[in-house]
């Protein structure tokens, strides 16, 4: 849960960007993304409201799990938090600690207003949204494509060109 923590570890100064990483592909400069930032807002996501299209993901796999639904899920995968607002200054190791999963996930600490919203181009759900040339950050939240089961989701191949440059890094 230290993704809730980066304004605390930041010393409640300045902005950050959150993303999960490792099933997402980002195809924009992040610096796009740094633009968006709204500093009257404690944070900002993409706002997935969905009933998923998988209820398992990562499928054949020893991470194979329930993915079951939840009101916000996905939201917090990519977060921009503006770690100066006086909300972050309620979340601190020990407070996290007693927090639950969802509670965190949910944003309980903050009002509904006090979220800002960021374009869906930001946090693609390629599974449950299908393709889109346009996305900014695609997100393979049910499994990457180097999984069997999703090998051919949308964009496996722009995930799959982006493995390879990074599987020949020191070429």
């Amino acid at each position: 849960m230290t993704r809730f923590l980066i304004p605390f570890l930041q010393g409640y100064t300045g902005t950050a960007i959150f993303m999960d990483g490792a099933d997402m592909l980002l195809k924009a400069d992040i610096s796009e993304l740094w633009a968006l930032r709204d500093l009257y807002k404690p944070l900002q996501v993409v706002k997935h409201d969905y009933k998923t299209k998988w209820p398992r993901k990562y499928l054949g796999t020893k991470m194979e799990s329930d993915n079951k639904d939840y009101p916000k899920q996905n939201q917090s995968s990519v977060m921009i938090l503006n770690c100066m607002h006086m909300n972050w200054r309620k979340l601190t190791p020990e407070s996290v600690q007693k927090m639950t999963g969802p509670d965190l996930h949910r944003f309980s600490w903050l009002q509904e207003d006090e979220i800002g919203e960021l374009p869906k181009e930001w946090n693609w759900l390629v599974q449950e949204d299908g393709p889109n040339p346009d996305a900014k950050l695609l997100h393979f939240s049910s499994g990457v494509p180097l999984m069997p089961a999703h090998a051919n989701s949308p964009h496996a191949a722009d995930y799959m060109r982006q493995c390879a440059r990074m599987n020949h890094v020191t070429d």
